[in-house]
């Protein structure tokens, strides 16, 4: 059986065309897959090692800022758990109060984890009070200088006149607390 020249150009071509595709699916495309899966893996890992510098980098700094700090003001104590941050903080708000406050209100809210150290967590405690406006700034300066207020989130200031010029505070003040130790809950057996 003769082939004419034109049947020839056609298994030919059509050779050439499924060794291109076998090449491709056998060779070129395997190839493909494995660099990419190189790159997302470099580009992972130096991810990781930039997070690592960065978090070596920003810890040493932030010993330097501790240390800058403990020299103007003293040496920092270590945070209390809950219940005694609460009791210490709100002894604390009551003594700032003379600055010429008049707590009326103050409620803890539940301790969240402190996204940077897992040792410590913040609660807030929000605050509603009543002073003549020249003692406002007073009280808020006093409840910033309180040991273990981190600062005020959340600051409200209405006045009434009908109340005699009294001007109502209500403040969200950030704490910082010990965290609770794993398993050494109420129920824990």
């Amino acid at each position: 059986m003769a082939l004419s020249e034109r049947d020839r150009r056609t298994l030919i071509l059509g050779g050439v065309g499924l060794g291109t595709i076998g090449l491709y699916v056998l060779v070129v495309g395997p190839l493909w897959s494995r660099y990419d899966a190189m790159l997302d893996r470099h580009q992972r890992l130096a991810e990781q090692t930039a997070r690592v510098v960065f978090e070596a980098e920003r810890a040493e700094y932030m010993q330097g800022q501790v240390a800058e700090w403990e020299a103007k003001a003293g040496k920092l104590t270590p945070p209390k758990p809950y219940g005694e941050q609460i009791t210490a903080v709100s002894d604390r708000i009551m003594t700032a109060s003379q600055a010429g406050a008049n707590v009326r209100n103050s409620n803890w809210s539940a301790p969240t984890p402190w996204p940077d150290d897992p040792t410590l967590q913040v609660a807030q405690v929000h605050l509603e009070a009543e002073a003549d406006w020249e003692n406002v700034f007073r009280f808020i300066a006093a409840v910033y200088r309180i040991e273990g207020v981190l600062s005020v989130e959340e600051m409200d200031l209405s006045s009434d006149p009908k109340r005699g010029g009294k001007v109502t505070i209500r403040l969200s003040v950030s704490v910082l607390i010990k965290a609770a130790q794993q398993g050494k809950g109420l129920w824990a057996g």
